[in-house]
């Protein structure tokens, strides 16, 4: 007999659910072991599915769009597009977040010193990486290239930086210092310490960059976490502000901005980050359409993973 109670009912629920996702039982077999009907026991499948005790994972195929990557090469002069199909209208950003994370794994050596930014779309990738390539290896680094936040945020530097040590097994350089100083002065003042002396030796030795580029507006990563006011960012915006990358904000022909915010950055030189051999752009969604075409144009990035909505919204606009 099933009783009436809230508990009793959750517990048969939990229970089905084992019977038939752990055990591989057919309903038919947990209605007979239960002595309860088939009709009841899809019911508390369904409970079991609302408690979230079962949770459905779809994970779709993952091809390349080969005619939209030569394309974008083409018209941006990069080295090289890597575009991932999105035949089943997946939310752009998580589509590329397990897709670059498939790339990833093949592309990232254990001799590469490898140098990561701050993001949505970053957060997104690292935990689907397995990395296969870096199994037993103690030696290979990964970089902060850009300051941290106040908040604890997952698209943090810092936040990303642990997962992705967590996951990989590598030896982590952390940048102990905010994004954004309070004022150009104490920027300068810091700088002139010789602070930033052991970091910059550190960028200068990134053969590869995972970067990604942020919107100018309302869902800014540093607007949300605090770094930046509201002020500040409306100032940006009439100086012409689509986007930024390693916290530096540029306008759409990917120049940067003549703006304080950006002489107050604590990050990898631009002079230094050109130079790293190979800089990887990862970034997916329409609404960031003008800021990865800026970012594009920064010249800061030779290699860019996207998806195929946001490749075409990008060639055709």
């Amino acid at each position: 007999m099933i009783k009436d109670s809230k508990q009793s009912q959750d517990n048969m629920a939990t229970q089905v659910a084992i019977m038939k996702y752990k055990f591989n039982n057919s309903q038919k077999e947990i209605a007979e072991k239960l002595n309860i009907s088939q009709m009841t026991v899809s019911r508390l499948i369904d409970r079991a599915k609302k408690m979230g005790i079962i949770q459905i994972n779809v994970i779709t195929p993952i091809e390349n769009a080969w005619d939209l990557e030569k394309q974008l090469e083409s018209n941006f002069s990069i080295k090289k597009a890597i575009i991932f199909r999105n035949r089943y209208n997946e939310d752009p950003v998580r589509l590329i977040g397990r897709a670059a994370a498939y790339y990833l794994d093949f592309f990232i050596n254990s001799n590469d010193i490898l140098g990561i930014s701050a993001g949505r779309t970053m957060a997104e990738v690292v935990p689907h990486l397995k990395l296969p390539m870096l199994e037993g290896n103690q030696k290979t680094t990964v970089v902060q290239l850009e300051g941290g936040f106040s908040l604890s945020e997952s698209f943090n530097p810092v936040s990303i930086l642990q997962e992705f040590i967590s996951k990989s097994g590598m030896n982590g350089y952390f940048f102990n210092l905010p994004i954004y100083a309070a004022s150009v002065k104490a920027h300068e003042t810091l700088s002139s310490h010789m602070i930033l002396d052991p970091m910059i030796s550190k960028w200068k030795e990134v053969n590869l960059a995972l970067a990604a580029v942020g919107a100018a507006g309302d869902e800014s990563i540093y607007l949300k976490a605090g770094m930046l006011q509201k002020e500040e960012m409306k100032d940006l915006i009439s100086k012409g502000a689509v986007g930024s990358i390693y916290g530096r904000w540029y306008n759409a022909d990917g120049e940067f901005i003549d703006s304080d915010i950006n002489k107050r950055v604590f990050g990898i030189p631009l002079d230094i980050a050109r130079k790293i051999a190979k800089r990887v752009l990862i970034t997916a969604g329409l609404n960031k359409i003008d800021a990865i075409r800026g970012g594009l144009n920064t010249h800061l990035c030779d290699i860019i993973i996207t998806e195929e909505m946001t490749a075409k919204k990008l060639l055709s606009s």
